[in-house]
């Protein structure tokens, strides 16, 4: 449940004007944007690899496609922060198929975006051409992360219980 405050603090953070990184990952219902979750890379002062730092969410749409925000001068605030994100060149934006879903979407709905693109899926079959590109098969290949996708939602368990359907999974 990000504020507006949280917004800014988080926009302040990565647009310093020098070099930083953000991973980011847009989710979007057909052509609405319903949100753009964003991680700070921070840069180690010794030059070792950036890790994951602060994040955010930056949400515009509720379930059921009702406006996050309830006035349009805080929709307008949120989406012009988000924006100022995207279009910094200083600001190398990071992440899964981003140039082929996030970054058309984005772009459509009128958001610039300027700076330096790191697509890791694009990175792995550069690389690894003979993988599936899935960032769920990928990160758990070099990760070691947990089969997620396999996962129960605990919120669709709950769904099917309420209306007495049984768990077939």
């Amino acid at each position: 449940d990000p504020s507006l405050a949280t917004l800014r603090w988080f926009s302040s953070l990565v647009r310093t004007g020098r070099r930083e990184f953000v991973v980011f990952d847009v989710e979007n219902a057909g052509p609405h944007l319903v949100c753009c979750g964003m991680i700070r890379l921070h840069q180690q002062a010794d030059g070792s690899p950036a890790k994951p730092d602060r994040a955010v969410c930056f949400r515009f749409r509720r379930a059921g496609g009702a406006p996050w925000w309830p006035t349009f001068d805080e929709h307008l605030e949120a989406v012009t922060l988000l924006d100022g994100i995207l279009a910094d060149p200083l600001v190398a934006k990071v992440g899964h198929f981003i140039i082929q879903h996030d970054l058309p979407l984005l772009q459509e709905l009128g958001f610039q975006v300027n700076g330096p693109l790191l697509d890791t899926s694009a990175l792995c079959h550069a690389t690894h051409s003979e993988l599936r590109k899935g960032l769920a098969f990928l990160a758990t290949a070099f990760c070691g992360a947990p089969a997620w996708k396999q996962i129960p939602d605990e919120k669709e368990a709950e769904a099917r219980e309420a209306d007495g359907k049984e768990d077939t999974l």
